[in-house]
């Protein structure tokens, strides 16, 4: 049983668009069955079958190729025979780095899929899978999804969560250590400086006069030892919150009043809706 993933953005698939397709795979493996199963869609266009030979990426290169199927044994020779290098496919992505990539084979084990997927593969056509599958696949990868087992859709969702409470506890300490230099007063005016208040808002809001907003920004500033707001700013997030964190906490400030308006976020949220993009076949 498979999962489907939206990949984070917004993408459209009209029904009427071709999906001109490349196959890569071992001639001493029959793939006839595939391709025929592939092509019964009348959207799907498969335009040639490639060997795994020197030329190969060459004249793929010379293909206008919206979906690469490559073949799992394809690749598994290519990382034991060349262990410290790339893996197949992201050869293909150099020339052509719009395309999508699905591998295929029998029994492919979550371990091998959560490679791949780390290596830039978009989907996974399994042996049992019915047509009906097989077409919903290809449509889901060639509009911006991911199609991917189930089992390890689970896994990945609960490795983002993981890391994610990593992330926030770790901002949090670097939070609590950063307040510990900063007075109250001080900590209230930054907190607005973020929400990209003006210094008469920020007078307003805590009711004092824009002079006093504008020493306690000075002694910000000197604290930090920058010169103004956006150095401010930046200084703050190198301070205070792992790389892996910008996105949230950007969101919380940069976002923050469109959200309270109703309107979308600028900045996507990495891990907004998994569990509901995340639908059963």
């Amino acid at each position: 049983m498979l999962a489907k993933k939206k990949l984070i953005g917004e993408f459209s698939d009209p029904e009427t668009n071709e999906i001109k397709i490349v196959v890569v795979s071992n001639p001493e493996i029959n793939t006839d069955g595939l391709i025929r199963l592939v092509s019964d869609n009348e959207r799907h266009k498969v335009m040639v079958c490639l060997k795994p030979d020197n030329e190969c990426v060459k004249k793929f290169s010379k293909l206008d190729t919206d979906l690469l199927l490559i073949q799992q044994s394809v690749i598994e020779e290519c990382m034991v025979t060349n262990p410290s290098t790339e893996p197949l496919f992201d050869k293909f992505k150099k020339v052509n780095p719009r395309v999508r990539v699905m591998v295929f084979g029998n029994n492919l084990d979550d371990i091998f899929i959560r490679k791949m997927i780390r290596n830039g593969a978009h989907g996974f056509i399994d042996g049992a899978m019915s047509v009906e599958s097989l077409d919903q696949a290809i449509g889901e990868v060639h509009c911006g999804g991911y199609w991917i087992n189930r089992n390890v859709l689970g896994e990945l969702i609960h490795d983002a969560l993981e890391v994610q409470e990593i992330m926030e506890t770790q901002v949090r300490d670097n939070i609590d250590n950063l307040q510990y230099k900063l007075t109250k007063r001080e900590a209230d005016v930054f907190g607005l400086v973020m929400e990209g208040m003006t210094t008469r808002d920020i007078a307003d809001k805590m009711c004092l006069s824009e002079q006093g907003v504008k020493v306690h920004l000075g002694r910000l500033f000197k604290k930090f030892d920058v010169k103004n707001r956006a150095q401010l700013i930046v200084q703050a997030f190198l301070k205070v919150c792992p790389v892996s964190n910008v996105i949230l906490l950007l969101r919380k400030s940069a976002d923050k009043r469109r959200m309270a308006r109703g309107a979308k976020a600028v900045i996507r949220d990495p891990l907004d809706s998994l569990d509901e993009t995340a639908r059963i076949m």
